[in-house]
């Protein structure tokens, strides 16, 4: 049995194609009054938020809460590893809180326990590192 993805989820609660859906999601993660000054910065630097964009897709992929989750602490993990002057130093980036919030609101979420939890992620971090 085959679990939609968040992306299609998204997708049918917006009635938007996928590229579309996912920078609305985007969008929906940035606090309302950062996102004019969000969009400038991007216009000026457009890998600015790189780090976030690579969240909103692999959190897309996710087909349960917990991916989500797990794409959400490697967002804290990136942050620190890579810092940038837009994000890290001035706060211009995604909510992660907000990005959960919208997985709440459309996916189930599965009984697992807080140590399965940092096993996902300590799997998530070291695939991470493979490939840095």
């Amino acid at each position: 049995m085959t679990h939609a993805t968040f992306k299609h989820l998204y997708c049918a609660k917006t009635g938007l194609s996928s590229e579309p859906a996912l920078q609305h999601l985007f969008q929906q993660c940035i606090p309302l009054w950062k996102r004019p000054a969000m969009a400038l910065i991007h216009w000026i630097d457009p890998s600015a938020f790189q780090i976030d964009w690579t969240v909103i897709q692999e959190a897309a992929e996710a087909t349960d809460r917990t991916e989500v989750e797990t794409a959400v602490d490697l967002l804290h993990y990136r942050g620190r590893r890579e810092l940038t002057f837009w994000r890290d130093f001035l706060g211009f980036r995604i909510s992660g809180q907000r990005l959960l919030q919208l997985a709440d609101s459309l996916m189930i979420r599965p009984a697992i326990s807080e140590e399965e939890r940092v096993l996902a992620l300590r799997q998530a971090l070291a695939a991470l590192d493979r490939t840095a």
